[in-house]
C-alpha cells in the first residue's frame, strides 16, 4: 500500500496532540484496526518512540513538509510516519504500521533513537 493510497481510505482513529509541536498523531484504520491487535504493538510503544525521535531531532522533523519517514529504535522496531500539511504551518502526522524490520524505502528518510 503506499502513500496515497493509505490517505485515500484514511480514517484516523485517536488524534494524540503535544508530541510534535506543529500538529497531532493519528492512527490509521490499517494500523488501528488490522495491525495494532495482530502485531500486539502497544499505542504508548509508538509515542515514546515519536517523543524520542522528536527530542533527538526537533529541527530535522520540523523541516519536513508533505512527506513520509521512520523512526527507528535500537531493536528495529520501526513506525512509519506520513507527515501531511493541513494548513499553513500546521500538519498532521499520520501511523499507518508499526514492526519490527518494517522495510525502509531506498530514499526514505529514517530517524534512529537511543
Amino acid at each position: 500500500m503506499n502513500i496515497q493510497e493509505i490517505l485515500a481510505e484514511e480514517r484516523v482513529y485517536r488524534n494524540v496532540p503535544g508530541i510534535f509541536p506543529d500538529g497531532p498523531i493519528g492512527f490509521t484504520f490499517h494500523y488501528d484496526d488490522e495491525r495494532r491487535i495482530e502485531r500486539n504493538i502497544p499505542v504508548d510503544k509508538i509515542l515514546d518512540l515519536c517523543r524520542r525521535a522528536y527530542r533527538q531531532y526537533p529541527r530535522d522533523i520540523l523541516y519536513l513538509h508533505d512527506e513520509s519517514f521512520v523512526i527507528e529504535d535500537a531493536e528495529n522496531f520501526r513506525v512509519a510516519v506520513i507527515k501531511t500539511e493541513i494548513a499553513p504551518n500546521k500538519y498532521k502526522y499520520l501511523i499507518p504500521t508499526a514492526r519490527y524490520d518494517l522495510r525502509i524505502g531506498p530514499r526514505e528518510t529514517v530517524f534512529r533513537v537511543e
